[in-house]
C-alpha cells in the first residue's frame, strides 16, 4: 500500500484483512498535532461515484464515518472530505467530539487534502506547484 508515500504525515497504513461481510480492513497510525492517533477503517470504493467511504471500527475515531469525494471539474478534479464524529461514549461526546473531530481529525483531512494535492500536480507537471 502506497498510503504513506502520498501521505506523508501517516506512518503506517496496513492491509488489515477484511471485516465479516468481505468489506476491506486498513490500519491507519499518525501523528497529528504530535499526537499519535492509530485506528482501523474499513474502506468502500465507489466507482460509479468517485468516492471513498471509511467507517473507523476501532480506536478514538471508532463510530467515525468518512467520505473522500472527487469530483471532476472543467480545469481538474475536486477533493472533498467530509467527516462525520459521533463519540460512542455519550456522556462525554461534549468534551471528546471537538476534540477528537475538530482538532484531530480535521487536521488530518487538511494534511490530507494538501498531500493529495501536492502528489497529483507532481504527476501532472513533473514537479510541486507551491
Amino acid at each position: 500500500m502506497r498510503w504513506p508515500e502520498i501521505f506523508p504525515h501517516y506512518r503506517k497504513a496496513v492491509d488489515a484483512g477484511r471485516d465479516p461481510v468481505g468489506r476491506p480492513l486498513f490500519w491507519f497510525s499518525v501523528r497529528s498535532l504530535g499526537i499519535p492517533v492509530s485506528w482501523v477503517s474499513v474502506c468502500d470504493i465507489e466507482e460509479v461515484t468517485l468516492e471513498l467511504r471509511f467507517e473507523h471500527v476501532s480506536g478514538w475515531t471508532k463510530g467515525m464515518k468518512e467520505v473522500w469525494t472527487f469530483t471532476p471539474t472543467r480545469d481538474g478534479t475536486r477533493a472533498e472530505i467530509v467527516q462525520n464524529l459521533a463519540f460512542r461514549f455519550p456522556p462525554l461526546a461534549w468534551l471528546a467530539e471537538p476534540l477528537i473531530g475538530v482538532f484531530l481529525a480535521r487536521s488530518l483531512a487538511e494534511k490530507s487534502l494538501n498531500a493529495l494535492k501536492q502528489t497529483m500536480e507532481k504527476a501532472v507537471t513533473g514537479a510541486a506547484v507551491e
